[in-house]
């Protein structure tokens, strides 16, 4: 009887693994800088983004691709976000200059992921920063394509260091300033609370998914680093980029390890 509720442990525990794979939001080809699946752009936003996205891939070699659907399906937008940077391989390879901005209309959640090479540039807060006070409010008037044109042009004008963009950005910042004081008090309170209840609390491995609740980066990023990085190709020299044109549009080999930071409105 024991074996047997062994076996029927294990059989339903790979049926329920099984299932969450299968269940799983299918990702399309990349074919074009803005995949709008949601079809929640008009057509003049489409064409006018897609050609900004292109000359500045021509001009600057940044890849920067937006990705809208109806839903993940209850996986998180950053799970989801890092699956689709890791099959599209955004960015140069081994420069890794690739952003992805994902849009879930329906439940109402967005992610902008940061390839390694650009998260010098757009750090997690300034990825904050233009989803709160560029992007969202938008959203939140229904106006999807004035919201993903706004966020888009304010990536790349970062990425590229656009002074004019980088100060628009960080004058935003002036909005949040009367929160900002308590931040390292409250750092200080859970690093002390939880170092001291080691044995008992949760320990430093809960006080790294504390931060990321505090960063809005991901409790999984070292753990898809190591992912991605096992994969790469060491004897491959080559400084391919995305190509694009004649109906061709692809990633260049470049990674992300969970940079960037989530939102919803």
């Amino acid at each position: 009887m024991h074996k047997f509720i062994k076996k029927l442990l294990i059989t339903t525990l790979f049926v329920g693994k099984c299932f969450f794979l299968h269940s799983q939001v299918s990702i399309p080809e990349l074919t074009a800088p803005v995949m709008d699946t949601a079809r929640v752009l008009d057509n003049q936003t489409y064409t006018e983004l897609n050609n900004f996205l292109l000359n500045v891939y021509n001009q600057t070699k940044n890849q920067i691709v937006v990705f809208t659907l109806p839903s993940t399906e209850g996986e998180s937008i950053e799970e989801f976000s890092l699956r689709v940077f890791e099959k599209w391989q955004l960015g140069q390879a081994k420069v890794d200059n690739g952003v992805l901005l994902v849009v879930a209309t329906e439940d109402r959640k967005l992610r902008i992921e940061v390839g390694y090479g650009l998260e010098a540039l757009l750090t997690d807060t300034k990825c904050g920063l233009i989803i709160r006070n560029f992007i969202t409010p938008h959203f939140k008037n229904g106006d999807f394509s004035a919201g993903i044109t706004e966020g888009t042009k304010l990536i790349a004008g970062y990425v590229t260091e656009d002074a004019e963009i980088v100060k628009k950005i960080d004058s935003s910042q002036s909005k949040n300033n009367n929160s900002m004081p308590i931040i390292p008090f409250l750092m200080i309170a859970f690093f002390i609370i939880i170092v001291v209840t080691n044995e008992s609390g949760i320990g430093p491995f809960g006080y790294l998914y504390i931060i990321s609740l505090l960063t809005g980066r991901p409790f999984v990023r070292k753990t898809y680093r190591r992912h991605l990085n096992s994969g790469f190709d060491s004897s491959n020299d080559s400084d391919s980029f995305g190509s694009f044109g004649g109906g061709g549009f692809s990633g260049g080999g470049g990674s992300s390890g969970g940079g960037g930071a989530s939102g919803s409105w």
